[in-house]
Parts: structure tokens; C-alpha cells; sequence
């Protein structure tokens, strides 16, 4: 009696699915370090409630420890892109350690973020496509940028 032969492509998807269901036991870190309230960039700076809004709706998920995760953080590899992501925007800004940067920093951080949200390359398309709250209008990037020469000029009024 002739042996039955499985297919190739039967044993290539049970191995890819094992691979899968086992990469899932390697989660990322989602703990937030204790900080000081103090220090956030909202605390410090005492924004209007319309740019205080923008900004957490734009910003705070990747440059803060404020983030919130997706459903899809939850499943590997996915996730290991996203902590990636979100360590290397915390690295460049963090909003939760704002009041420990030099004033100079925070002035080049201000500089940067005006920049990079008028040239709408932030938030970040790929944050855009999940979050339709961070699609800043027109108006949103003229408020924002308002307020980031403003604090650059006179900090804090």
C-alpha cells in the first residue's frame, strides 16, 4: 500500500503557524516607569485645552509614557515593530520628562516639532491611518505651530 504524501505547502503553513503560536510567549515590555507628574511638557507648560488636546491626540502615544496600545500590540511581531517604534520617539522626545530637558533642548524640540508638523510629517502616517484624531487639519497645524513660536518667544503665557 502506497504511503499517502502530504503537500509541501500543507507542511510549510503548519510550520509557519507553529512559529507563530510560539513567538507569541515573547511579549513586549508595556510597564511604565514612575515619573513625576511635575515634569510633563502639559504641567510645565500649561497649553490652552485646544493644544493640549492635539497634542496628546498626536503625540503623546509614541513621545510619552502616556501610551496606549492597540489591539494588534498584542500580538507578535507586530508589537516588536511598534516597541521599537514608540522607544526610538521616546528617545528623541520624551513628554512625561519634559521639565528635566536644558531650556535649549526644549527650544530645538519646539523648533523640530513645528517643522515637522507643518511639513505633516508628523504624526506619523502610519499613527494617522489607526488614530483619525491625529489627522491634524489645516487650522490644527496653524494652532500648533502658533503655540510652538509662541513658547519658543515667551515660554509659559
Amino acid at each position: 500500500m502506497a504511503k499517502k504524501r502530504r503537500s509541501p505547502v500543507l507542511i510549510i503553513l503548519i510550520i509557519l503557524a507553529v512559529i507563530f503560536g510560539g513567538i507569541q510567549f515573547f511579549s513586549i515590555d508595556r510597564s511604565v516607569p514612575s515619573t513625576d507628574p511635575a515634569l510633563d511638557l502639559m504641567a510645565v507648560t500649561n497649553p490652552p485645552a485646544h493644544v493640549r488636546n492635539l497634542i496628546h491626540q498626536g503625540c503623546y502615544d509614541c513621545h510619552s509614557y502616556e501610551t496606549e496600545y492597540p489591539w494588534y500590540a498584542y500580538v507578535e511581531p507586530v508589537s516588536w515593530f511598534l516597541e521599537g517604534h514608540i522607544h526610538q520617539a521616546r528617545n528623541q522626545i520624551n513628554f512625561s520628562e519634559w521639565g528635566t530637558y536644558s531650556r535649549e533642548t526644549q527650544l530645538k524640540i519646539f523648533k523640530h516639532a513645528s517643522h515637522m508638523v507643518q511639513s505633516r510629517k508628523m504624526p506619523l502616517w502610519s499613527f494617522r491611518i489607526e488614530h483619525p484624531e491625529a489627522r491634524f487639519t489645516d487650522d490644527d497645524i496653524k494652532t500648533l505651530t502658533a503655540w510652538f513660536n509662541q513658547e519658543i518667544e515667551n515660554p509659559g503665557k
